[in-house]
């Protein structure tokens, strides 16, 4: 049976103070001119967004409102129903609870729609309201033939959860499946007061997936640290641990760590695809002309090479993509990391455990017996260590590490500022590459625009000229994010004569800078403005990753 409405559109938006008085007789006056909907001409005055519109139509009929964006959307309630049915009456399934599927619709009272979807599914419809745009976007996303791929490890898995906890186990699953289809890095589960918050950095940044029943959060925290062999009683302190999958012929790493917080124990889990090693320095997104500059520098017989930046910069990726370029049989290359997230043919990699004393000093110690030619230690973190690898670089030996400064020339007082020799510092070090990770446009959606040099002022441009740069705009693609995909920016410090001399007599960081930008040194920023004139990313992504600062 139909809802009955019980009170006019306009007349609730003035109820709940979201238009006045005065704005809903302007907007029916223009509707007797264009006879559009009440509520399209409220959004095209710019009175009420369309997802309030939805929202207020949903409490009126006595329909729940979804956004797509925050739910897990199950293979097994879309193969339930044709594209075409869902495209003929813009409708999207989300899920399958027993003999009910749960769709969202943007009309959930058309009749026909729902007498169609109840032949076709063979099941009773609870159907939600939802905005058109995203109805649209979510089918042209989830009908696509990379998320119907049929998955026989999928399947198997879903048969194994009608046999145990079907809810918590689900919800787990799901989440997993979905932060792989959606390239994410992280999967964050945060337990607040009266929720449950799901979220997933994609691109770098975090974006709320769901909010599943706070009822569920210790199943479901029980289920994580079971498939990572973790102690499910113990819920007062941190652990740590890990689990692989596969998943369409992808091997999945996740390292889980639990964390006691006051209103529970919070989960992160971080995804990393062992069949998506970045095996190029060109693959990165580095310029042809640092691509040429450190493929020079990483070939040296010896000396010592930092990556630095801040966490999540893609440092580790290109300490492998460089080791990849010089592995060789001829060779003997040994990591000492911590943890050891790629593994590579040829190359000895020794994963880092204080618990049994095999600390990073400590594992640079041994390798140092073991005829090493090349030396990679995940970061240098202490004195001690810096000292060995310094020592290492000048008795003949080939060393790559990262730092956490925000500059490559930061990493210079870094070092010094732990109690490295500035001598021992500028006799060994042969270069520091210094790097942060941009969001590329959207391909699909990305838009063209004209800016003029004065507002480009930080860049050091014309100001008298315009540049052609491009927006992120959103689409179905990107998530509505208007990016897709990232890239590496760097500034790659090479040490010769005069910045030695500098960095033994010395001289701050400032000057260094100045030395090296004089000699041909293109900053992170001056990277990434190229990256934006290219067409890559935007004026503002260069701007919120690329600082100058020291």
């Amino acid at each position: 049976m139909a809802r009955i409405i019980k009170k006019r559109l306009g007349d609730t938006l003035v109820d709940e103070k979201i238009i006045t008085e005065d704005e809903l007789v302007k907007a029916l006056e223009k509707q007797n001119i264009t006879h559009k909907k009440l509520g399209e001409t409220l959004v095209d005055m710019g009175y009420v967004s369309s997802e309030e519109i939805v929202r207020i139509l949903g409490e009126q009929m006595g329909i729940p409102y979804v956004s797509l964006e925050r739910l897990v959307i199950t293979k097994e309630a879309i193969l339930l129903l044709s594209k075409e049915t869902a495209e003929k009456f813009c409708v999207m399934p989300l899920f399958k609870n027993e003999n009910v599927l749960h769709v969202a619709m943007e009309d959930p009272l058309d009749v026909f729609a729902i007498d169609r979807i109840e032949e076709e599914s063979g099941m009773e419809v609870f159907q939600s309201i939802a905005r058109r745009d995203d109805v649209v976007r979510a089918i042209e996303k989830y009908y696509s033939p990379v998320f119907l791929k049929e998955d026989s490890s999928y399947l198997k898995e879903r048969r194994s959860f009608e046999r145990t906890d079907t809810s918590a186990v689900e919800v787990v699953n799901l989440v997993m499946k979905k932060a792989i289809i959606e390239n994410a890095s992280d999967i964050h589960i945060e337990p607040e007061a009266n929720i449950l918050r799901v979220r997933f950095r994609i691109d770098g940044l975090l974006h709320e997936i769901l909010t599943p029943p706070k009822s569920l959060h210790s199943a479901i925290v029980s289920r994580i640290k079971i498939i990572s062999k973790l102690d499910i009683a113990e819920k007062r302190i941190p652990q740590d641990g890990r689990v692989e999958i596969n998943f369409e012929e992808k091997l999945i790493d996740m390292r889980v760590s639990i964390l006691p917080t006051i209103f529970g124990e919070k989960v992160v889990i971080r995804l990393l695809d062992k069949s998506n090693v970045k095996v190029s320095l060109e693959s990165l997104g580095f310029g042809k002309s640092n691509v040429e500059k450190l493929k020079k520098l990483i070939n040296r017989p010896n000396g010592i090479i930092f990556v630095t930046g801040p966490t999540g910069s893609g440092k580790t990726s290109t300490l492998y993509a460089s080791l990849n370029e010089i592995n060789t049989l001829d060779k003997n290359i040994i990591t000492l990391e911590d943890p050891v997230e790629y593994q590579m043919e040829i190359i000895n990699q020794v994963q880092v455990n204080s618990q049994v004393g095999l600390d990073f000093s400590s594992g640079l110690r041994s390798i140092l017996r073991q005829d090493p030619d090349v030396i990679m230690i995940g970061e240098i973190r202490d004195v001690q260590t810096a000292e060995i690898a310094i020592e290492s670089a000048m008795t003949g030996h080939l060393v790559f590490s990262t730092l956490h400064t925000n500059s490559a020339t930061g990493a210079i007082s870094r070092l010094i500022d732990m109690g490295v020799e500035p001598f021992l510092l500028s006799a060994s070090l042969a270069g520091v590459l210094g790097q942060r990770l941009l969001r590329k446009l959207c391909t699909h959606c990305k838009e063209e625009i004209l800016v003029s040099g004065t507002e480009l002022k930080e860049f050091n441009v014309n100001p008298i000229e315009d540049y052609k740069l491009y927006k992120a705009k959103g689409c179905s693609f990107c998530r509505n994010t208007g990016y897709s995909g990232r890239t590496a920016v760097i500034e790659l410090l090479e040490i010769e004569s005069e910045i030695r001399t500098m960095i033994n007599k010395g001289a701050d960081i400032f000057q260094i800078k100045d030395a090296a930008t004089r000699k041909g040194m293109k900053t992170i920023k001056q990277e990434g403005f190229e990256k934006a004139l290219e067409g890559i990313t935007s004026i503002e992504e260069v701007l919120r990753v690329a600082q100058d600062d020291i």
